[in-house]
């Protein structure tokens, strides 16, 4: 919600490519997490069960 906010009030005072810039920023800073690898978890390993 509070994306979309920002990006309608920039789109509203300065347009449609300033809003969509505006907005890719935003989803970027708060999606950062994509961008680290994962570490998956192992179950049989962490449970200490041994296969």
């Amino acid at each position: 919600m509070g994306i979309a906010a920002i990006t309608g009030a920039v789109l509203a005072s300065k347009g449609a490519a300033w809003g969509l810039g505006v907005g890719i920023i935003l989803w970027l800073l708060l999606e950062r997490d994509w961008f680290k690898p994962t570490k998956t978890p192992n179950v049989a390993h962490d449970a200490n069960i041994d296969a």
